[in-house]
């Protein structure tokens, strides 16, 4: 062996009875410390990207027409948005339920969602947009006049929709931003659909 690279076996030893010792005591120190390191070093990441606030205070929506009434829906919870194409109808189907269309050779319902929200009737879209949302490992599609466009919005500024006076009665909504935008609770929108078609 080369005399440069020498191992101190006594250092090594009582390193390794160190490790040992800490891990016999459970290690609840060194787990709370690794934590807060990491705490730390998260923050300085975000404090150096500069836009931190902007990812932590905001959340990004699809901005959907509905008549004169722009909704919002979170974009998370948006498996892509599709035209209505080859749109069947369904004989004994609800007043929600517009028809069936083939996504990829997956059977879709598509719900009239203004119908769904008490809004005015929607004029007829041969080739309207379709928001394709996700629930229970199930396409659902929810016809709209446009989608128009994403838009962050900062959580912290959504007024009630409980507080608002003269706006839309969505039994489905939220919150609404000061630009108008009516924020759609989709959890219980898609649970109320499912529910009703099952």
């Amino acid at each position: 062996m080369n005399g440069k690279y020498r191992i101190d076996w006594t250092s090594v030893r009582t390193r390794l009875n160190e490790v040992q010792r800490a891990t016999e005591q459970g290690g609840a120190a060194q787990t709370e410390r690794f934590a807060q390191v990491l705490r730390e070093r998260a923050r300085q990441l975000a404090a150096r990207s500069g836009d931190a606030h902007v990812i932590a205070a905001s959340t990004p929506f699809l901005v959907c027409k509905l008549g004169v009434e722009k909704i919002g829906w979170p974009l998370s919870a948006v498996a892509e948005v599709v035209t209505c194409r080859g749109l069947r109808p369904l004989p004994g189907s609800g007043p929600n339920v517009r028809g069936l269309i083939n996504v990829r050779g997956e059977v879709v319902a598509v719900i009239d969602l203004a119908n769904l929200l008490a809004l005015p009737e929607q004029k007829e879209l041969a080739d309207g947009p379709v928001l394709l949302a996700r629930w229970n490992k199930r396409l659902i599609g929810l016809l709209v006049d446009a989608a128009e466009r994403t838009t962050l919005v900062d959580l912290a500024a959504i007024l009630p929709f409980s507080s608002l006076e003269g706006g839309p009665s969505f039994r489905f909504a939220w919150g609404r931003t000061n630009a108008g935008l009516t924020l759609i609770d989709h959890a219980k929108l898609l649970a109320t659909i499912a529910s009703d078609a099952a």
